[in-house]
């Protein structure tokens, strides 16, 4: 069946609709990258890094997105810093609740070729157990001796919803702080 003779766009008893299109004169009104776009001589701007600085909205989303990055990357780095080196030496902290108590275990790892400590040397760290209010709950002091092989000082508390773990670490007169959060088994 050919629709093209059916009658369409007009009322009863009424004058056909007619439709005239005239490409040149329509791209005579046309903006001038149109224009190039049907010539042939349009070229888009090409690459990533062109397309993401190409608009004003695009740039300050691109900073935006590169100042949260940092944001992150630096919360992370400054604030839950499970493992450290200090004097040369290797230290990691580790808590996990089981049974109403919360284990602790701060270990140094042994000695290497860039130890700057004279052995043995004093060890002392304060574990502090914090709630979920963010005050501690409990401090313990626990000493000892690094002699250059793998110590761990390790302390126990009783859970009471403890989140995390902070050890102020001194060996030798030099100090750092460690942070770890309290694992759930």
């Amino acid at each position: 069946m050919d629709f093209s003779q059916i009658p369409d766009g007009h009322e009863d008893g009424g004058e056909q609709m007619v439709f005239r299109y005239n490409r040149e004169e329509r791209l005579k009104h046309a903006p001038q990258n149109v224009r190039d776009y049907y010539n042939g001589t349009f070229m888009p701007r090409r690459g990533l890094f062109r397309s993401l600085i190409s608009t004003h909205g695009n740039r300050y989303l691109l900073i935006s997105v590169g100042l949260c990055i940092g944001v992150v990357l630096l919360a992370s780095v400054l604030l839950h810093r499970e493992s450290a080196t200090v004097g040369g030496v290797g230290t990691q902290l580790s808590a996990f609740s089981f049974e109403e108590s919360v284990y602790a275990s701060l270990k140094l790892d042994k000695a290497g070729k860039h130890v700057s400590l004279t052995l043995p040397a004093p060890v002392s760290a304060r574990f502090s157990f914090i709630g979920v209010d963010g005050q501690p709950v409990q401090e313990q002091l626990i000493t000892g001796k690094y002699d250059g092989k793998e110590l761990f000082l390790r302390t126990t508390t009783t859970d009471y919803d403890i989140v995390k773990v902070t050890v102020v670490l001194d060996v030798a007169g030099q100090s750092v702080d460690l942070t770890a959060a309290v694992l759930r088994r």
